[in-house]
């Protein structure tokens, strides 16, 4: 499986390809990641997202957008199979299949209305990042309407 990469200002008609379960990580970033060209990335991919919740995202159940400033140097969990099962348990959730492709403000709506910050210390267990609470609080921010829809730190 090959990570697509695309540039965050995506020309019309083509879409930001996403895994599944990035949908809840965007929830949670506070501007930490694997690396500073990582952090870099999805920063600027949230940010255009969020200023263009209309364009396209495509769903994918492994590496994306986002995976393509994994750090060459670091122990790939892209391809693990735990993270593809996490990324199709979310598809799921939505009711969605990986090629899909819907606008941005739809799927964060969406991932919004069938999660709940619980669910995600099941969902995401042996995520790194879940012990420091981000995502679980970004999630509840959200659906309190508190969660910053604009550009993330």
């Amino acid at each position: 499986m090959q990570i697509r990469s695309e540039s965050p200002q995506t020309p019309p008609g083509q879409a930001v390809v996403l895994r599944g379960h990035h949908l809840l990580c965007q929830f949670g970033f506070r501007g930490y990641g694997y690396s500073p060209a990582f952090v870099e990335n999805m920063r600027n991919i949230l940010a255009f997202l969020r200023e263009h919740p209309e364009t396209m995202v495509e769903c994918v159940d492994g590496p994306d957008s986002l995976c393509a400033a994994y750090p060459a140097e670091e122990p790939n969990h892209c391809l693990e199979p735990s993270v593809i099962a996490r990324d199709r348990a979310v598809l799921s959730q939505l009711a969605t299949t990986a090629g899909t492709r819907q606008p941005w403000a739809r799927l964060v709506e969406a991932a919004a209305h069938a999660y709940v910050a619980e669910d995600l210390t099941t969902l995401c267990a042996t995520c790194e990042w879940l012990p420091l609470g981000y995502c679980q609080m970004g999630l509840k921010q959200f659906k309190a309407g508190k969660h910053s829809r604009s550009a993330p730190p």
